[in-house]
């Protein structure tokens, strides 16, 4: 396995701060990981570097840059804010990912929540398998239950269920 996507029900369960701890661990067993953030409406990264909103979207041979953080690489999700309910680009997935595996060991997807958006789902078709972020705070049953439904319709297994915030 070698591609996840990092998923929650609800906004700030901390799918960003899983990605990069996780990130930081794989960079310990000397794996090289790219963090990709694919949250177009509300990530904290927007606005920093042209990023795969641009790329997704462009009809030219439009370059994506990934920067090195350190510990490990990150592509960022746009130059600016996309309002909720744009239609989210899946033209260029595909080809993206097939040139991003040759470079990378694993690559980590932080996508928009699951639970109200369906974007996470359109990266499904190149994953390995699907981690869950949930909040102890947030989530009852019913949400988390309903959420691993609409995974399992992906044939993709959630290779994990994270908790955050637990006290």
């Amino acid at each position: 396995m070698k591609t996840f996507i990092i998923t929650s029900i609800l906004p700030n369960e901390g799918k960003s701060t899983v990605c990069k701890l996780l990130a930081e661990k794989l960079y310990a067993l000397n794996i090289k990981t790219l963090i990709i953030d694919s949250d177009f409406y509300k990530s904290r990264m927007i606005g920093m570097h042209e990023g795969l909103y641009e790329f997704l979207t462009a009809d030219t041979n439009t370059r994506l840059f990934s920067y090195d953080l350190g510990k490990y690489f990150m592509i960022y999700p746009s130059k600016k804010a996309i309002v909720i309910g744009t239609r989210y680009p899946v033209k260029n997935i595909e080809s993206l990912f097939q040139q991003l595996s040759k470079s990378y060991d694993c690559i980590l997807v932080d996508t928009p929540p699951l639970g109200g958006l369906p974007d996470a789902l359109n990266f499904a078709g190149i994953a390995d398998g699907f981690i869950l972020v949930d909040s102890n705070q947030k989530q009852d049953h019913y949400g988390i239950k309903k959420l691993l439904q609409r995974i399992e319709s992906t044939n993709k297994p959630v290779v994990g269920i994270i908790k955050t915030h637990v006290r």
